[in-house]
């Protein structure tokens, strides 16, 4: 099947399948009625303590050298007002919400709408937040495993067996949770291998070689993207067809090669209607709370055609790589 053609199946087994949509409402419902999680006094200090360190260093620079340093407070500054502008609107109650990894969909956390009461629990210990972060991480993750069993579930394609019944949901959710922990766990340590050495040298560039530093960073966000591209579908590989770890990133790296200006068109396409969609429904939500409600529920509606569309065309290209032939599928 092509991209338009899964796009078309996932919004037909989503429409008639309207209990679908209670994962991405009820995560949305709680982010907008719940006070916001706020590390905002954690990230003022740490603005404040960039800002001066950063002005400090750039007065003695300045003395130093005959170069003329004046710009570095000035942008300091402004390093300054974005951290403490993240603080303001960020809310680690959004870890719930797994939106790339099992693109679980979120008007809430995706455009940091304000929560209805306006009330904030603050925490200004950074060994506290990031523990709870990590911990609303990993029940996000289960949450978004959940999502995409129930989608599988719904489906008449993928080798996993379909559950019957509640328990047998259960099980099949928590054993591929297990899966899917070690593939992030796998993959978020390789990154950060790589980020101290990688943070070293380039902070040595920007100092001695900046404009060799910035070709270095740009060709390094196309290495992400690009292997971001290839394990786009190992989760919904370990889900759908009930694949081990090494299988999934097998499944989903020969899916990609074998496809991949589809796979591209195909992600770029979500993203673009994700993102347009969510523009206008942000306008919407402004209107509270009737407005939010509604753009709460359409966004889950979108979102969840889109998620359903990814298994569609993740197992429909399995299929015709088999088999040679294009499928039909009728919900």
């Amino acid at each position: 099947m092509g991209i338009i053609d899964s796009l078309s199946a996932g919004y037909r087994f989503v429409g008639r399948r309207l209990y679908l949509l209670a994962i991405p409402v009820l995560l949305d419902l709680l982010l907008w009625l719940a006070p916001r999680f706020s590390i905002a006094p954690l990230l003022d200090g740490v603005a404040t303590f960039y800002a001066d360190t950063m002005t400090a260093a750039g007065e003695q620079a300045g003395a130093q050298m005959t170069t003329n340093l004046g710009d570095i407070p000035q942008m300091a500054q402004m390093t300054a007002a974005t951290i403490r502008l993240f603080g303001e609107i960020f809310n680690l109650l959004t870890a719930l919400v797994s939106s790339t990894i099992m693109h679980v969909p979120s008007l809430v956390a995706a455009w940091a709408l304000p929560t209805a009461t306006g009330n904030a629990l603050e925490f200004g210990n950074g060994w506290a937040a990031l523990g709870i972060w990590l911990g609303l991480a990993v029940v996000g993750l289960f949450v978004g495993v959940l999502f995409i069993e129930l989608l599988s579930a719904s489906l008449p394609l993928g080798v996993s067996a379909k559950p019957v019944g509640v328990d047998d949901l259960l099980r099949a959710t928590v054993r591929h949770w297990g899966r899917v922990l070690r593939f992030v766990l796998v993959i978020a340590l390789v990154l950060m291998l790589l980020l101290i050495p990688y943070s070293l040298v380039m902070g040595l560039l920007l100092l001695i070689l900046p404009t060799l530093a910035y070709g270095i960073a740009a060709l390094s966000f196309g290495m992400i993207f690009v292997l971001f591209i290839y394990l786009y579908f190992v989760t919904t590989a370990i889900v759908v067809d009930d694949l081990g770890v090494r299988d999934a990133v097998r499944a989903s790296m020969t899916l990609v090669r074998n496809n991949m200006l589809r796979v591209i068109g195909f992600v770029v396409l979500i993203n673009v209607i994700s993102i347009g969609i969510g523009l206008l429904l942000n306008n919407l939500a402004a209107i509270q709370p009737v407005g939010t409600f509604a753009a709460i529920l359409l966004n889950a509606y979108i979102g969840t055609g889109l998620a359903m569309a990814l298994l569609v065309f993740y197992r429909s290209r399995l299929i015709v790589a088999a088999a040679g032939q294009p499928i039909n599928l009728e919900p």
